[in-house]
């Protein structure tokens, strides 16, 4: 035993110093944040003071080195999320996580991101090429030093090539692919058409009736290829890490005449998903004509969201229906040639072979497109596609408007970081293609304003709700909407504006947007609190902005109470117990309390009462996740709820009639049970965030075992997807938040007033830096770092940037040092 215990502390001190090795390599590669570097492509020096957050603010001479220093710094921080997000968009993952990633390849391979990311370069302008092109030599420069690469590299044995244009350009479009959710609606919808009729599926998600012609179409695809593509879906939402349910954002400007500064206000968080790095980057940069601060995204080189010394914008998801799926009827005798007017035409096929880890020979794969767009149904589709002379009769082609020819959206954002007053901004988002967005504005001036910009298809017939036939024209697009046209509002006479992805039009709007437009409980929620404020004399200040992010009270819950407060416990002690928790609660989801536990349980398994004999158990799962931006089940479970004895309540497997009442007991009991097995027999002891926890998840450690914990991170929250601090469930892992508000801004234009602004986790990807995780519990309980434009106001460690020859290797001076903790 002695012998035993002499090896087992041998090996542990081996298995110690080992782990100190590779820790100590590993912090290697965490970046240099001081002293002075040569790098190739600058014009002149340029200035890198991180402040106490890890915030880097860029002081260079010239724009072209500004968008440079912000290559650098991301690629500082956030090199391996920006290979990880390239990987994507090419459709390469297979490439560094073996064959499990080639479903998701074939699919983005077909969906043709790269491609189309190629094209757009031919379409760029001057100014936004050169500052994609800076950009790029900002991240090479960093390459260039052959320093110790992060972690994530090593594991994966992955050698970074040289960033390119369409590197960048290619994460845009994702970025648009993950805000334009709609085609897996359309599959939804259909689904449930062939599940539960026309009628059935309007209850389930409320929309136009659907024409006879698209009725058919849908109805001819096979159930079977649809639950496939769904399927697939939910996958690559998970890879991608931020498309799917309840992506949304809230956005309100309000205007001067009701500030104490006399200034306009613009509060803004957009809500996408949560993962680690977060999505967004907080960045200040300042060139010879460029002066902007806000959240980044990495892999590009702007400012998305943000102000600069004259104008201030926020973005709002608009959820404009801009992909349609068209069912495309297959040449007998040849499968790459279908159906259009008049005849048969070739589809175009792309050979694209996928290479797989850690295996000898690529993965055959043909990208084919119709007329319309690229061909999804090929990759769940059991013949291959090169099989030309068999399989379906159809297939199905996605027709979207970031595919297609024009896409100058690069210049927009670009242009927006520039602009000056409300001329500039128009000018700059009547370039905007995709993603479709509300857009607010403020100015030095004291304007305030909203345009909701983005190519809008007009259809020949139809509102894009299903598939519809491919071999005519009769679902065409026609045209699209003029910009002039599009939602927009200038200096509006009650003095602000609320977008929180709620419908913005009038029902005699001329042009057809959507029907995924966000249950307007939120929108409600902030007007509510804007304007009563204001009707007690209030002139607001940025800070009372704070609360109203952070608000977590549930108007739906406060709509659905006094339903759940009628339950008839029946003389049962424990339905008693949990019913005196509502008695006195107003519906405010904080994270402590235990009546929001109980509502959010009761409605998940109410949820799934009401439909588990209405739709088979995939497709169920399918439905309740998808809420989308309107939160389509809890929408169908209120309209339920509030229909006396509402026959979706009948259990149709069953001989007796069951009404809601006797549902809605059989949930609590189910609730009851369900927070006694989680969290202990005793009310007293529930709490909503002990079982409702907003989770972080690494692409792509976060599901492997041995590593989730160094790389995921996860905190107890409050709130639902109807709270303006959203923070929606995923009801097939109940109760995990997989949404939240990533990026928080509140914008002041007084020049000495100091704005606002937070992201979720932490401003490195490297899970042993310091600010990896450091903004996790500051951002759960709404606190910010200053939002500032100007080096008088910020300090913090200086890294300086010099002109080197494209030759020399990168130089060091001065002490070294790093964000490690």
């Amino acid at each position: 035993m002695r012998l035993f215990g002499r090896a087992f502390a041998g090996f542990v001190f081996a298995l110690a110093v080992a782990a100190a090795g590779i820790s100590l390599w590993f912090r290697r590669s965490l970046p240099q944040t001081s002293g002075t570097l040569r790098v190739a492509g600058l014009n002149g020096a340029v200035d890198i003071i991180r402040d106490a957050w890890g915030v880097p603010h860029i002081y260079a001479t010239t724009d072209h080195d500004a968008h440079l220093a912000l290559g650098y710094v991301h690629a500082q921080d956030r090199l391996w999320q920006m290979e990880w997000q390239r990987r994507i968009g090419a459709g390469r993952l297979s490439e560094v996580v073996g064959i499990e990633a080639v479903g998701t390849d074939k699919f983005l391979r077909t969906l043709g991101v790269r491609r189309a990311a190629e094209a757009v370069m031919a379409e760029l302008s001057p100014d936004a090429l050169g500052a994609l092109e800076a950009y790029a030599a900002g991240v090479n420069a960093l390459l260039a030093e052959n320093r110790a690469l992060p972690p994530e590299f090593i594991a994966l044995g992955v050698e970074p090539e040289p960033w390119t244009v369409p590197d960048s350009l290619v994460w845009m479009k994702m970025m648009s692919w993950n805000l334009a959710g709609n085609y897996d609606l359309e599959l939804l919808r259909t689904r449930l058409i062939q599940a539960v009729g026309v009628d059935g599926a309007n209850a389930l998600m409320p929309g136009a009736p659907p024409g006879p012609d698209a009725v058919g179409a849908a109805r001819s695809v096979g159930a079977s290829r649809i639950d496939a593509l769904l399927t697939l879906n939910r996958a690559i939402d998970g890879r991608v890490g931020q498309r799917g349910p309840d992506i949304g954002s809230n956005g309100w400007v309000v205007a001067g005449k009701h500030t104490a500064t006399g200034e306009p206000i613009l509060a803004n968080d957009p809500h996408l998903g949560a993962q680690i790095p977060s999505q967004w980057y907080l960045a200040e940069m300042n060139g010879d004509r460029l002066h902007v601060t806000g959240a980044t995204l990495p892999g590009l080189p702007l400012v998305v969201i943000g102000r600069n010394a004259r104008v201030a914008w926020g973005l709002t998801n608009l959820g404009a229906d801009v992909q349609d799926l068209y069912v495309e009827r297959v040449k007998p005798d040849d499968r790459n040639s279908v159906a259009v007017p008049g005849g048969w035409a070739p589809m175009t096929v792309v050979d694209a072979p996928i290479r797989v880890k850690d295996r000898p020979e690529p993965v055959p794969w043909t990208a084919r497109s119709t007329r319309h767009g690229p061909v999804l149904s090929d990759v769940v589709d059991e013949r291959a596609a090169a099989d030309v002379t068999g399989g379906a009769d159809t297939v199905l082609a996605l027709r979207w408007t970031a595919l297609d020819p024009g896409d100058t959206t690069v210049d927009a954002f670009l242009s927006l970081n520039h602009a000056a007053d409300w001329d500039d901004f128009t000018s700059a988002t009547r370039r905007l293609v995709s993603p479709c967005q509300n857009v607010l504005y403020a100015d030095v001036d004291g304007h305030i304003g909203h345009i909701a910009p983005c190519r809008i298809p007009v259809r020949a017939a139809g509102d894009g709700t299903l598939p519809v036939p491919g071999w005519n024209d009769s679902h065409a697009w026609t045209t699209e909407v003029p910009f002039d046209e599009l939602p927009q509002t200038k200096d509006p006479a009650r003095g602000y504006i609320v977008t929180a992805n709620q419908r913005i039009v009038a029902n005699d709007y001329p042009h057809w947007i959507t029907h995924n437009w966000a249950q307007p409980y939120r929108a409600r929620r902030i007007t509510s609190l804007l304007q009563g404020a204001l009707d007690a004399g209030a002139q607001l200040k940025a800070i009372d902005m704070v609360p109203i992010q952070g608000d977590q009270t549930s108007l739906y819950v406060q709509a659905i109470l006094p339903r759940l407060r009628a339950i008839d416990p029946a003389g049962d002690e424990r339905r008693v117990a949990a019913l005196g928790l509502l008695a006195d609660w107003d519906g405010l989801l904080d994270r402590n309390s235990a009546a929001a536990a109980l509502v959010e349980a009761w409605l998940h398994h109410f949820g799934r009462l009401i439909l588990v004999d209405n739709l088979p158990g995939p497709l169920l799962n399918d439905y309740l996740p998808n809420d989308n931006l309107q939160q389509q089940p809890r929408r169908f479970l209120a309209d339920a709820l509030a229909t006396e004895d509402s026959p979706w309540c009948d259990d149709t497997r069953t001989a007796e009639h069951e009404t809601c009442d006797d549902l809605a007991r059989r949930a609590l009991d189910g609730a009851i049970g369900d927070l006694d097995t989680r969290l202990g027999g005793r009310t007293s002891a529930w709490r909503w965030g002990r079982v409702h926890q907003a989770r972080y998840l690494h692409q792509p450690f976060g599901e492997v075992a041995l590593l989730r914990r160094i790389f995921n991170r996860r905190i107890a929250n409050g709130g639902d997807a109807f709270t303006v601090n959203a923070a929606p469930s995923n009801p097939a892992e109940p109760y995990r938040q997989e949404k939240a508000p990533g990026y928080r801004q509140i914008v002041t234009l007084r020049e000495e007033d100091v704005g606002r602004f937070s992201i979720a986790t932490g401003q490195s990807g490297h899970p042993l830096s310091g600010h990896y995780a450091d903004r996790l519990r500051p951002h759960r309980d709404v606190e910010y770092v200053p939002m500032t434009i100007g080096r008088s106001n910020v300090s913090g460690n200086v890294l300086r940037l010099e002109p080197g020859s494209p030759d020399a290797a990168p130089t060091i001076s001065a002490p070294t040092t790093t964000d490690a903790p």
